[in-house]
């Protein structure tokens, strides 16, 4: 059974400011409360606090730098996802992938090239 830890991310007021204000502390927090209970992979989400893949890469190091629990990338946006991939230390997860052919063919190659899983949505 996989267990998603899903607290750090920007639609929390907390970790919207931290990355706004490039303060690690929530991050830092949330992601040694979600190791400590049980977590597979830590969701990093930046939601709209940010459209740089800067602000993920740095996201994702804060959270490294405290746990060795595996990220799960959570964007949308395949050149985001392309630069925080090169940051992860272990093979991530992408959340959530749709059927869009586009960002499909994409995505292929990154998620061999980093040993990626992904979570594809079924929808229309």
């Amino acid at each position: 059974m996989i267990f998603i830890g899903e607290r750090i991310n920007a639609g929390f007021k907390d970790i919207k400011k931290a990355i706004q204000e490039k303060d690690p502390a929530a991050i830092e927090k949330w992601a040694k409360s979600q190791t400590a209970g049980g977590a597979t992979y830590l969701d990093v989400n930046m939601g709209t606090a940010s459209n740089k893949a800067e602000d993920l890469k740095w996201m994702i190091e804060t959270v490294q730098g405290v746990t060795d629990v595996p990220i799960s990338i959570d964007n949308n946006k395949p050149a985001l996802i392309k630069e925080a991939l090169s940051v992860c230390k272990k093979p991530p997860l992408i959340n959530s992938l749709t059927a869009d052919e586009g960002k499909l063919d994409e995505m292929r190659p990154l998620i061999k090239e980093y040993d990626a899983s992904f979570i594809g949505l079924v929808m229309d």
